[in-house]
This record gives structure tokens, C-alpha cells and sequence, in this order.
């Protein structure tokens, strides 16, 4: 759990910060981002903004990705 843990932080306080400059149009489709926009109202001079259900809908979408990494993983490991 160490690693993910220390994968998870590194990712949340120095990658998807750091990436914001070099990727504005995929910026709003990270995880962070995407969940961010779940709980708060887009304003309406924000062009790239996400709605509400459009960003559970991307969060969903990590969700079930980084899940079927981890069942890949589990199975290959401990199989």
C-alpha cells in the first residue's frame, strides 16, 4: 500500500499541477480535476468548464479504469 499511497500523492501535489500549463485541453479530464467539478458549479465564464454530472461521469470513468489495473495486477500476481 506504501507505494500506491506515495504514487497517489506524488500524482495529486506534483503532476497534475505541474501538467496544467503543458496540457489545457485534456487538463479538466484528470481525475483531481474532474471531481473537483462533481462538487462545484462551473462558472459561467469558464469556457472548458464541466458540469456536475459530466464530471462524475470522468471520475467514474478513473474509477473503473484504475479498478480493472488493480483486478489485472491481483490476477497476473496471485493467480
Amino acid at each position: 500500500t506504501t507505494p500506491a499511497l506515495a504514487l497517489l500523492i506524488g500524482y495529486y501535489f506534483i503532476v497534475s499541477p505541474l501538467s496544467e500549463p503543458y496540457l489545457p485541453r485534456i487538463f479538466n479530464y484528470f481525475p483531481d480535476i474532474a471531481g473537483h467539478y462533481m462538487y462545484m458549479k462551473p462558472a459561467s465564464d469558464d469556457i472548458n468548464a464541466l458540469t456536475p454530472m459530466q464530471g462524475t461521469g470522468i471520475a467514474g470513468i478513473w474509477a473503473i479504469i484504475f479498478m480493472a489495473g488493480a483486478i489485472a495486477a491481483y490476477r497476473r500476481r496471485d493467480a
